[in-house]
């Protein structure tokens, strides 16, 4: 089970008592059929506890968004578990952190910002610059790929997205929705301690990116 601070701000819960007298699999399904879970084996004679709890989430920042896409901002979480035991306990060994915020249609980037200072002033000296731009305009973009340092991702419309680090990959997917047809990849080195996340309209105004850098 996840705790609420993984999931958000409880807005509802609900416990259900269910005295299960065949072994058969149990299903639950909502009455507009957005929500349907049935258990993937045959539950065992006995009596089981089934908890409906319902998360609200809302995004540190909010953007207007264009009124012929519209995009909701806030991220609601159905979460249904089974169990034989009355008291429900999330898994303590289960690291993650999670950080839930909305950017601009330029979206966003986590980088190794120390060594991302070093390349762009390798290339361009110690001066002001709109980033922007350069990524779209010049090769630069691609060398901080090649160093592994960067993931860059552009938005389409301004947008939420929770951002989640973890140990546990497998435990993780179940929150992070359906399944998108295009993946992107980006490879990071693992050498790498600490990562910033930068909002895209900051990378208009580089030196206001390199007020961010925490120096060890």
């Amino acid at each position: 089970m996840y705790s609420n601070e993984l999931l958000g701000k409880p807005i509802f819960g609900k416990e259900l008592i269910i005295e299960n007298k065949t072994t058969s699999k149990l299903g639950l399904n909502s009455l507009d059929d957005l929500i349907k879970f049935k258990t993937e084996n045959n539950l065992e004679v006995g009596t089981y506890y089934v908890g409906i709890n319902i998360y609200e989430e809302i995004p540190i920042h909010s953007f207007g968004v264009l009124e012929t896409i519209p995009i909701p901002k806030n991220i609601a979480t159905v979460h249904i578990h089974f169990s034989k035991k009355k008291e429900f306990n999330y898994d303590k060994g289960f690291a993650v952190q999670k950080y839930f915020d909305g950017y601009s249609h330029l979206g966003f980037l986590i980088v190794d910002l120390p060594k991302m200072k070093n390349i762009i002033e390798a290339e361009y000296g110690d001066k002001q610059l709109d980033l922007v731009y350069e990524f779209s305009n010049t090769e630069i973009i691609e060398k901080l790929f090649q160093e592994e340092i960067i993931a860059l991702i552009w938005g389409i419309n301004p947008f939420t997205y929770p951002l989640y680090s973890t140990n546990n990959v497998e435990a993780l997917k179940p929150l992070l929705g359906e399944k998108f047809k295009d993946e992107g990849v980006f490879n990071l080195k693992e050498d790498i301690e600490f990562f910033s996340i930068i909002p895209g309209y900051d990378l208009k105004n580089w030196h206001s990116i390199l007020k961010k850098i925490i120096l060890k």
